[in-house]
């Protein structure tokens, strides 16, 4: 598994890539050509969500449930 910083690098150039309009991105040594922005974006959303869990702020989803009867 890779490390944050290499994530938050390979992060960083993908985000490059989509202000740039390129769709070659090299970070690490790797080179990869994406398909299209939308793939770009996909690999960044996917990134973001390794960080977070990596870094330990996963969001946690709570449901809070009440009821009465009514005769109060």
């Amino acid at each position: 598994m890779a490390t944050a910083a290499e994530l938050q690098s390979y992060r960083d150039a993908l985000v490059k890539a989509v202000g740039s309009g390129t769709l070659t991105v090299e970070a690490g040594g790797v080179k990869r050509t994406f398909r299209s922005v939308g793939e770009l974006r996909s690999a960044i959303a996917t990134i973001d969500a390794e960080l977070r869990t990596a870094g330990g702020t996963q969001r946690v989803s709570m449901i809070r449930i009440s009821s009465s009867k009514g005769l109060d």
